[in-house]
């Protein structure tokens, strides 16, 4: 918890935050948000405590609380998310592909489904980037629907010669990633 000094409370109930980005086809809306955070900014130091957040996310529950501290001369932050039924989107299918390489398609492939993520994740270094850069964690991510026409299956298939692999779908996907110096290390995805 944050010190008591020049901290104030930050609450939203019941809000609604879309992001819209040309790179994306859709816009990122995140409905029925609640939010309780603290706020601290003094002498160029600013922490900000995440206690509590949940969301609706495409028919989906997300939620995540976490702390955010930078100073002078060093950044330090942790979160801990988990998202729950969210279905898959041009959005969440983009995102998924970094998380689990399994997610990257060819131009006709598909995703769609259910998403399940839980992830932790903490950070330190002399400003935000070195912090990013230095982040470990964890993360589990379970896919139930269908993954269709993967860069994978097609470089199975194009290495043995077999068009038919190319085609194989994937009904369910379990991701177990370890995160090291910001980067996402993928042990024993099973599809």
């Amino acid at each position: 918890a944050l010190n008591s000094f020049d901290a104030f409370p930050f609450r939203v109930e019941n809000g609604t935050v879309t992001y819209d980005c040309d790179a994306f086809n859709q816009p990122v809306t995140l409905q029925k948000l609640s939010l309780r955070a603290e706020v601290q900014a003094r002498d160029g130091r600013v922490n900000i405590e995440l206690k509590e957040m949940t969301g609706r996310l495409n028919d989906g529950v997300v939620s995540a609380s976490g702390l955010f501290s930078i100073e002078p001369g060093t950044a330090k932050g942790s979160v801990n998310l988990e998202a729950t039924d969210v279905t898959a989107n041009d959005v969440l299918a983009r995102v998924m592909k970094y998380l689990a390489p399994i997610f990257e398609t060819a131009a006709q492939g598909e995703v769609k489904g259910k998403v399940n993520l839980k992830l932790t994740a903490e950070g330190k270094g002399e400003n935000a980037g070195a912090m990013l850069r230095s982040a470990k964690g964890q993360a589990l991510l379970i896919f139930n629907g269908l993954v269709s026409d993967t860069r994978l299956m097609g470089a199975i298939s194009a290495r043995f010669q077999n068009p038919s692999i190319a085609g194989a779908p994937f009904d369910a996907v379990r991701a177990n990633i370890v995160i090291a110096d910001g980067a996402f290390l993928h042990q024993n995805t099973v599809a």
